[in-house]
């Protein structure tokens, strides 16, 4: 029989894999928390967490960008710009 400890250590085990996967099907566009002392910001969402600068945080800017050039492209169109 399993003792107490190996049942919390196989519950840690299985919550941080939900966690990630929660994590990698997040598109952490809603909305996030930053913690300006640690230099983090961790998705509201999924809490996952971006440090302020790393690579992250680069890859979310560049795709936001080019949401937001999809967007306008798109409302161009719709306007016959």
């Amino acid at each position: 029989m399993p003792t107490e400890e190996e049942i919390r250590a196989w519950v840690r085990d299985e919550q941080g894999k939900i966690d990630k996967e929660k994590q990698d099907a997040c598109s952490h566009a809603q909305s996030g928390t930053l913690n300006s002392e640690k230099k983090i910001v961790t998705c509201d969402a999924c809490d996952y967490v971006f440090e302020l600068g790393g690579e992250d945080t680069q890859a979310i800017h560049a795709e936001m960008d080019e949401m937001q050039n999809r967007f306008l492209e798109g409302r161009s169109q719709r306007r016959g710009e």
